[in-house]
């Protein structure tokens, strides 16, 4: 038998084998130990739940009347694999007061669900903050109300889940909402779900770590100084904007998405958006080797802002559908870094960027930047819409450019630059210049056709007229599906699939307008008997076709060359289509309406009513007849122009009248650019009716490029007429390409590969090759 005082040791040694270990700490009881489950409930608790040193602890707050409530020290503070559990139905926060006093702390793999309320009210109190590989999902409401307090701080390999209806937000400075740590961190904002700081320096979501990724699908926003929506450090990160995504930056010197890190991706989908309201702030930043792939909305309304700013080696693609909006002075839609190297800038057929009353692109550095616009560009500042600094640039332009009030629209700086106008290029300026090649050996590839004059391009040292290195214009003009030309620097076939002249007149060689003119194969000439200035000094627009070929009776005249561009503007950003559309490269056929025997016939040739309605450039696929160009102020007066017709689908449009003034028929659209209004009776204007001899005297005297419209050329052939001294140009004319050299001009250097080339008595070509 067990003696007296070895039975109580047995019976001691069962129990210690039988019973479970009690757990050793409730909400409101001690400190938790290693695998403990601690639950809240009935009353908040003022010591909250302290083991820093305890694993595997799970922490319950039960609803309606559990919480923790705690002044100077932390709500939860454990070690790894930490479980917290906040449900929505709680009535009580978790939250602290003072400072240095987090509401919860937990190290790795932490998992933590936030469908209550977790807050913060002293300085420098995180919210909560996880360690390495831990879940941090909200459906609830994360916030801090003091300085340099985040709201959700997690480590490498983290993830942060906002759900709809999730909330975080941080109320003081130097207060971030979200900050990932660490590498391959991720957050998720949700659809419905809100992250938001509204004090100074202080970002809603920041990642330091590289291979970081921040996706939204809800909104983000910042409403203080010098606060980042979105910030990206470390290299190779990704921000992606799905569909309904809102991020914006509402204070000056604040951004909406930067990277400073390498290789960065910043995608924003179709039906996502990013917003800067005020100075001094950029929409998009794309560090070094950063890429841009614009399919939603980027606007930037205030001044000295950007839409979208490139690092060293970055590229930004806007493809179709996606729009850059600016509207302030001093601002661009795209700017390159003065310190990058290289820079990359695609607009993708159907991609827009509407700098209204801003520059396009500039570049002020030394980069060697490339630049191709299939889609549309369209800038109103009184600076070129493309401005590049001093590397050696490449430049393709195969959709449409226009300059509300800039001559020349293209200045490509110092350097070896090249640029090339595709069969699809549509460029509209209110003054004689398109391009200037700057300091440097500068070359000009007209791959387009249409009617070209040298003086157009200043300072370039080679042009070679027709033929294409760029590789992608002929596919931009089988899109459009059709055969008809683009046009660059004046009216007529405006864009693939359209009909009609050829766009691009050029002056006489002595400013008369009375030279004559021959066609490619000098069949025949043609006298023009417009009068004008030298175009070279002319003010004069380049998108006015010869009245007596076309017929036209557009009457209502403007008087103030900012209302046309104004119109012009609206329309372009509207996706308004007709002479515009046609104009821009994919609209129905429009503007115009047809040839010019139909303009002859029934009063709708070139400068008569828009026949496209309501279609976008990009989607239609039939091809118009180009539009009126936008003249300067001085030009404008007593020249007769129908903005209605010009701009096709707008509201308000009139219809040109037949040689009686009686009504006529609107041409119907084809494609997909929408029907085209009814026309109206011409109204009488103040000016001369186009179409008159008094009508085509004062276009001329507006429009010294007026004489050379027009020219039969066979279909899709380039030309290029060389009026004026260019001694230092030299020319290389390919196939299905023709130069004239006329009467009293000087050119350096000519070279044929397969081209035609006339050269009329009295020019002086130095070096002529066959």
């Amino acid at each position: 038998m067990p003696t007296k005082d070895a039975l109580p040791a047995a019976l001691l040694l069962a129990a210690s084998v039988a019973i479970p270990a009690p757990v050793r700490a409730q909400c409101d009881e001690g400190s938790p130990g290693t695998g403990d489950t601690v639950t809240c409930a009935g009353a908040l608790d003022p010591d909250g739940i302290v083991g820093p040193d305890a694993d595997h602890v799970r922490v319950r707050i039960e609803a309606p009347s559990g919480g923790i409530s705690v002044t100077g020290g932390p709500g939860v503070q454990l070690r790894h694999r930490a479980m917290v559990d906040v449900p929505s139905q709680s009535q009580r926060p978790v939250t602290t007061n003072g400072d240095g006093a987090p509401a919860i702390d937990v190290r790795d793999r932490a998992e933590i669900a936030v469908g209550g309320v977790v807050s913060t009210a002293g300085e420098a109190s995180v919210a909560i903050r996880a360690g390495r590989e831990s879940e941090v999902d909200v459906t609830g409401r994360v916030t801090t109300g003091g300085g340099r307090s985040d709201a959700v701080s997690v480590g490498a390999r983290s993830r942060v889940t906002l759900g709809e209806g999730g909330r975080i937000a941080t109320q003081n400075s130097e207060s971030h909402a979200v900050v990932l740590r660490g590498a391959g961190a991720r957050v998720e904002v949700g659809e419905g779900a809100i992250v938001t700081t509204s004090s100074g320096r202080s970002n809603p979501i920041v990642a330091r770590g590289e291979d970081a990724t921040v996706e939204v699908r809800g909104r983000v926003a910042s409403s203080s100084s010098e606060a980042t929506a979105i910030r990206l450090v470390g290299d190779n990160g990704s921000v992606i904007l799905r569909s309904g995504a809102e991020v914006s930056a509402q204070s000056s010197g604040s951004d909406a998405v930067a990277s400073s890190g390498r290789g960065a991706r910043i995608e924003v989908e179709r039906g996502a958006s990013i917003a800067v309201s005020s100075s001094a702030s950029r929409a998009v930043v794309a560090g070094p080797g950063g890429e841009v792939r614009l399919a939603g909305e980027l606007r930037a309304s205030s001044s000295e802002s950007a839409a979208v700013e490139l690092g060293d080696g970055a590229t930004l693609t806007v493809v179709p559908r996606g729009t850059i909006e600016t509207s302030s002075s001093e601002s661009q839609a795209v700017r390159v870094h003065a310190d990058a190297a290289t820079a990359e800038i695609v607009v993708e057929r159907g991609g827009r960027v509407n700098a209204v009353g801003a520059q396009g692109i500039k570049s002020p550095g030394a980069s060697q930047d490339s630049v191709r616009i299939d889609g549309t560009l369209l800038a109103g500042s009184s600076e070129p819409p493309i401005e590049l600094g001093g590397g050696d640039d490449e430049v393709f332009v195969g959709g449409a450019l226009i300059a509300g009030s800039a001559s020349p629209a293209i200045d490509l700086g110092p350097g070896a630059d090249r640029l090339e106008f595709g069969p699809r290029a549509r460029i509209e300026v209110p003054g004689p210049v398109i391009a200037a090649g700057g300091e440097g050996q500068d070359v000009l590839v007209l791959s387009g056709s249409g009617t070209f004059d040298a003086s157009q391009f200043r300072g370039f040292e080679t042009i070679e007229v027709g033929g294409s290195r760029s590789g992608g214009s002929g596919d931009a003009a089988e899109e459009g599906g059709g055969s008809g030309s683009g046009g660059v620097g004046g009216s007529g076939s405006g864009g693939a699939g359209g009909s009609g002249p050829a766009p691009g007149p050029a002056p006489g060689p002595d400013g008369s307008g009375n030279a004559q003119a021959a066609s490619a194969g000098g069949q025949r000439e043609e006298t023009a008997e417009a009068k004008g200035e030298d175009g070279e000094d002319g003010e004069g627009g380049l998108s006015v076709p010869f009245a007596s070929e076309l017929g036209s009776a557009a009457e209502s005249a403007s008087e103030d060359a900012g209302a046309a561009v104004g119109a012009m503007t609206d329309a372009v950003s509207e996706g308004l289509g007709g002479g515009l559309g046609g104009d821009l490269g994919g609209g129905a056929e429009g503007s115009g309406g047809g040839s010019p025997e139909d303009g002859q016939e029934n009063g709708q040739g070139e400068t008569g009513q828009g026949g496209t309605g309501q279609g976008a450039p990009e989607d239609a696929e039939g091809g118009g007849n180009g539009g009126l160009g936008l003249p300067s102020a001085s030009d404008v007066e007593g020249v007769v122009e129908d903005i209605g017709g010009t701009l096709g689908g707008a509201e308000g449009a009139e219809g040109a009248a037949d040689e009686e003034g009686g009504e006529a028929d609107a041409p119907e659209a084809e494609g997909q650019g929408g029907e085209a209004p009814e026309a109206g009776a011409a109204e009488q204007g103040d000016g001369p009716d186009i179409g008159t001899p008094q009508g085509e005297a004062a276009a001329a005297s507006a429009y010294p490029a007026f004489e050379a419209w027009a020219q039969a050329q066979p279909e899709g052939s380039t030309v290029l007429r060389v009026v004026g001294d260019h001694s230092e140009l030299d020319l290389v004319v390919g196939e299905n390409a023709s130069v004239i050299v006329a009467s009293g001009a000087r050119v350096g250097a000519i070279a044929s590969e397969g081209g035609d080339v006339q050269i009329e008595d009295g020019a002086v070509v130095r070096s002529f090759r066959p």
